[in-house]
């Protein structure tokens, strides 16, 4: 399903310490959404089964920094680590637990985007996890896709993150401020609404500001592969909310002739589950989630960073 939009914009900037918050998760439960909940018995964190250890940030502001290769990291435009930031990427999700550090050497706006890709001055070991970025054969395949969302959990940074889910609703064209680009489009809807896209129920997550530069992430047979960078958060005319990120797979070729000047490549997949493959994989964790269905929209949206 593929939506006509039209957006109008309200942008808000994140460069200010205040612009902190946590991400909103429908059914929050801090021993299951936060990664950095203590291991005292009571935590089932939702990404427990796989390594999120390639999602880095700073201190500070908290600047998201997601690994693609060696030494280039993925971010956003609006909301991105400096030249010479250091990233501390968690090796485990145990508040303290052990860490590396990388300093930020340079990096560059993918034109036409809120997308925007690092370079680090040394590679962290290989301890520290590089993603895939989802590559398929058309835009229609990524719909109703489930994704993992990060965000803040308003603990200190960098030891900041939270995890939720959502679907993949729509892809279309957005205008935030004064870049025009392809987004992944995910509600935060009422129960009450019916559409064509099951809900994750009480991991259904929205984004808020601070959120920007955070990574969505789809479950393959190959592990974790990024689909989208958080971008905004938009208000449609009926009333219904959701978030939006930049599309990283439009611009896969540009990013990857800007990673080919330092020598490195994007790792890309072209495949993912069967729906019956996630539903296996992520039984445990859905449960006791309520089943909803996704909200027939409205063809304007209003929209502003997150």
């Amino acid at each position: 399903m593929r939506l006509s939009l039209f957006v109008a914009v309200a942008f808000v900037g994140l460069s200010t310490p205040s612009a902190r918050g946590e991400m909103v998760v429908l059914g929050y439960s801090s021993p299951i959404h936060d990664r950095y909940y203590p291991d005292d018995g009571t935590k089932a964190f939702l990404g427990d089964a796989y390594d999120w250890s390639g999602v880095g940030r700073t201190g500070g502001i908290g600047y998201w920094a997601t690994m693609i290769s060696d030494t280039y990291f993925i971010s956003a435009l609006h909301h991105h680590p400096a030249d010479g930031d250091t990233i501390t990427f968690f090796l485990t999700d145990i508040p303290g637990g052990a860490s590396e550090t990388a300093i930020v050497e340079s990096g560059a706006a993918i034109p036409g985007t809120d997308l925007w890709i690092g370079k680090l001055v040394t590679a962290p070991s290989t301890a520290v996890e590089r993603y895939a970025i989802l590559d398929l054969p058309s835009t229609s395949d990524f719909l109703g896709l489930t994704m993992f969302v990060a965000g803040k959990s308003g603990t200190a940074d960098p030891e900041n993150m939270r995890l939720g889910r959502n679907v993949i609703e729509d892809i279309d064209t957005v205008t935030v401020d004064a870049t025009t680009a392809t987004a992944v489009f995910f509600d935060y809807d009422s129960p009450l609404v019916t559409g064509p896209y099951d809900s994750v129920g009480a991991d259904e997550a929205m984004l808020v500001s601070g959120d920007s530069g955070g990574p969505n992430f789809v479950l393959t047979a190959d592990g974790l592969a990024l689909v989208g960078i958080n971008w905004f958060v938009y208000t449609a005319s009926d009333g219904s909310v959701g978030s939006g990120s930049s599309f990283i797979d439009e611009h896969l070729a540009t990013i990857t002739a800007a990673m080919a000047v330092g020598g490195e490549a994007p790792v890309s997949i072209t495949a993912v589950p069967e729906p019956a493959t996630w539903i296996a994989c992520t039984a445990a964790l859905a449960g006791a989630a309520m089943r909803r269905r996704f909200g027939a929209r409205s063809d304007r949206r209003r929209a502003h960073a997150a």
